[in-house]
């Protein structure tokens, strides 16, 4: 018995004409231009669409039937804002920061705590 596909389909959206939709329903992208938005739609009507910023934050919306907005979450990616830090950096001229994480450390050189 051979299953049905999903009638899901995915889409690359531009971004430019999209800009001040998104920056509507949520500021998170500081008002610069999203790098890529994807869009997945079901019948002709879109049920999701994800924007991703420069400055590591990510806009997901969510739509009803109807294709209304229904909801959105905002998530952060530190990888991608020290990604951005690095090549504005390299831009500059200047040598990237090194990408370092916070060490703790026992002075007194025991095992103990």
């Amino acid at each position: 018995m051979k299953q049905q596909g999903s009638s899901t389909r995915r889409q690359v959206l531009n971004a430019q004409e999209l800009q001040p939709v998104l920056h509507e329903i949520s500021p998170v992208g500081g008002g610069a231009m999203p790098t890529k938005v994807v869009g997945w739609h079901r019948r002709g009507v879109f049920t999701r669409a994800q924007a991703n910023y420069p400055n590591g934050w990510g806009l997901t919306i969510y739509f009803d039937k109807a294709g209304k907005v229904s909801s959105w979450t905002a998530s952060y990616s530190a990888r991608a804002a020290v990604g951005l830090a690095n090549a504005a950096a390299e831009a500059a001229g200047r040598e990237a920061p090194a990408e370092r994480c916070a060490t703790i450390a026992d002075s007194d050189g025991d095992d103990g705590a």
